[in-house]
This record gives C-alpha cells, structure tokens and sequence, in this order.
C-alpha cells in the first residue's frame, strides 16, 4: 500500500517538475531560437514562393533538345513495274530555343535512308526553324513582361527577406530588454512597497502614541495601494512579454521564464 503511494507521489512530482521546467532567458539564448521560430519559416516561404514564379516564367526560355525516329519495312511483293520501298527511316535531332520576344528557333539534323529491291538512297541535312507570334505575343510583349515582372519581384523577394531577418532580430532582442525592464521595474516596486509597508507599520505605531494623526496614515496607505497598483502592473507587463515570446517561439510555451544573467548595453 505504502509502495503504491510512494510510486504515485513519485510520479506526481515528476509530472510537476515536467510542467514547470524552467527556461533560462537571456539574449543569446533567445536569438539561437530564431531559426526554429515560426516566422523564419514564413520568412523563407514568402521568398521562395517568389523564386517559384520567377523560375515558372523563366523555364520556357532555355535549350531543349528534342529526338525523333521513324523506322517503316515492308516485304510486299511488286505488282508494278516500281518496286516498293522495303527499308524506311527517319531520324531527327533539334536544339530549340524560345526567346521572350515572341520568337522561337530551331536548329537541327536529319537523316533519311530507304532500301528498295533497286537500290539504297540516303539523304542528310541540316534544318533551321523560326516561328513568330503575331498577334497575343507580338514582339514578346506578354512574355518579356511577365518575365521582367517576375523577376523584378524574385529581386525585390530577396532584398525583403533580408529586411525581415533583420527585422525579426531586432524583435527578437527588443522583447528582451523589454522583459528586462519590466522585471527590473517590477523588483524596484517590490523594494518600494516593502518600504512603505514598513513606513506605514511605523505610522500606525506612532498614532497609537498620539505621535502622528489619522491624515499621516491614510498618505502611507495611499502610498502603499498605488506602490502595489505599480507592482501588478509590471507583473502583467511580464506576463504579457512572455506571451509575446511564446507566440514567437512556440517552444517556450508551457515552460517557466527565469531571467538568467545580463549586461547592460552602454547608451
């Protein structure tokens, strides 16, 4: 029986010291999160969604090279003075190239050869295409526009992208020294308030001994509700900035936020 609780508090204190494991903030730390934060990826997305339209727009304008061969054979038998050819082939091989301007080229070489029960001919020659669009795409006007857009925005892309990094990075360091501000500021409320406390112990101790009036009291009592009115609220700022970083990186979400060491930047 015992045993059974000894291993169930176990566990129990396992679970806890799970949940509540600490992350030891400092700025260092936080910036070597950066490329795990979800951002980053969306960072990268935008500007390879970029480099995709540019490259889709792009493609069409290389060298291809293209083969084709044609093999006929027969074994009919003449019923004609000409004999039939019984051997054909055809082969062909073309380097093609469209242009953005509305043209497309070709260059390529062809083989012909037949067999006939006469004799053997073969021709070879070379083959030249060019092809224009006059009407949709007269002198490339939609697609060196495209293309120029395209690109233009795969360039504009890649200029953003390093703004964005840039700019995450300095999020990244400015919700820190946030977070340091508000816990410092929270820590001084803290000291003032215990202060006033003490003060106000002191008062109440004195107007006992008629040494001080009811009007000191109520100012030290004053002074005390606004002291801890400050104090919650650099406690909400806190908790606030760690939501902040939460959303930022979503591997900090359940685990508790301890300032850990830092040194002031010197203004």
């Amino acid at each position: 029986m015992w045993s059974q609780f000894a291993v169930f508090f176990s566990l129990l204190a396992v679970s806890i010291s799970a949940h509540s494991e600490n992350f030891i903030l400092n700025e260092q730390e936080l910036i070597k999160l950066i490329n795990e934060s979800p951002e980053t990826d969306r960072i990268k997305a935008r500007l390879l969604g970029s480099e995709v339209n540019y490259r889709r727009n792009d493609d069409p304008y290389f060298f291809s090279l293209n083969g084709s061969a044609n093999v006929q054979s027969s074994r009919e038998q003449a019923l004609t003075p000409f004999p039939p050819v019984r051997r054909a082939s055809n082969y062909e091989l073309t380097i093609n190239r469209p242009l953005p301007y509305g043209v497309d080229l070709s260059v390529g070489y062809n083989a012909q050869k037949s067999t006939s029960f006469i004799a053997d001919a073969a021709t070879n020659r070379l083959v030249g295409r060019v092809s224009f669009d006059l009407f949709r795409n007269f002198l490339g006007r939609t697609t060196k526009s495209l293309l120029d857009d395209a690109k233009l925005g795969f360039e504009a892309a890649k200029i953003q992208n390093k703004i964005d990094k840039k700019t995450l990075l300095f999020q990244t360091r400015r919700l820190f020294w946030n977070y340091v501000a508000a816990k410092e500021s929270k820590d001084f409320a803290e000291k003032l308030l215990k202060s006033s406390r003490e003060q106000l112990k002191l008062v109440k101790r004195k107007l006992r001994s008629d040494v001080a009036d009811a009007g000191d009291v109520a100012r030290f009592s004053s002074q005390v509700s606004e002291q801890q009115s400050q104090s919650l609220q650099f406690e909400g700022n806190m908790r606030q900035l760690e939501a902040q970083i939460g959303e930022l990186f979503p591997s900090l979400i359940g685990k508790k936020i301890v300032l850990g060491p830092y040194t002031k930047k010197d203004s």
